[in-house]
This record gives C-alpha cells, structure tokens and sequence, in this order.
C-alpha cells in the first residue's frame, strides 16, 4: 500500500519515512498506535460509539488528503437480508448526526 495516501504524502514530508506497522485491521492499527508503536491517521468526528483513548492528534498537514468520504458498500441483494439493512439504515444515521453536530 505504498502508493495509498497518506504514505506518498508523509513519504515526501518525513525525510526516510518507513511504516513501523502496517495491518489489513482498523482496530489492530488503533491497538497498535494506542500500545506506541507509531502514530496512524483517524477522522476527527465524535460519535456516540467513541471510546475513550490515550491518543493525542499530531499537527501534520496532509494538504488535500487530510480530508476524505467514506463509501458503505454491500452487494444489493443484501440489503434484502433485515439485519445487514438496520445496520445500513444505523450507519447512514449515525453520519447524519455528525454531520448536522448532534
């Protein structure tokens, strides 16, 4: 994932920038940061689900990248399955509230 953002861009800020931990798992890349073994880039958007963590942000301007969408995929057919369709109605809730700050 070397040319995934924001490698190229840390790459070109951080002079010999290497990933000190890479995993395919977004709770084991926050278990990893949280344990010390290096800093990794998260949204800054609170919601009702947010655990507390010892995580402080960093001041690294990421310039165009530092901003992002997130897509909720699933095969059509699926959203006939009742529970994977409540928690897509869930999701697409929860991104509302943030988005209008409630």
């Amino acid at each position: 994932f070397e040319a995934v953002p924001p490698n190229p861009q840390l790459e070109s800020m951080i002079p010999g920038f290497s990933p000190s931990f890479t995993a395919d798992n977004y709770l084991v890349l926050v278990a990893a940061a949280e344990a010390g073994l290096g800093a990794m880039v998260m949204a800054r958007m609170a919601h009702r689900f947010t655990r507390p963590s010892r995580l402080v942000p960093l001041d690294v301007d990421l310039g165009p990248f530092s901003r992002s969408q997130t897509h909720l995929v699933c095969a059509k057919s699926a959203l006939d399955i009742p529970r994977v369709r409540r928690v897509s109605e869930l999701l697409r809730e929860e991104f509302q509230r943030i988005r209008l700050g409630r």
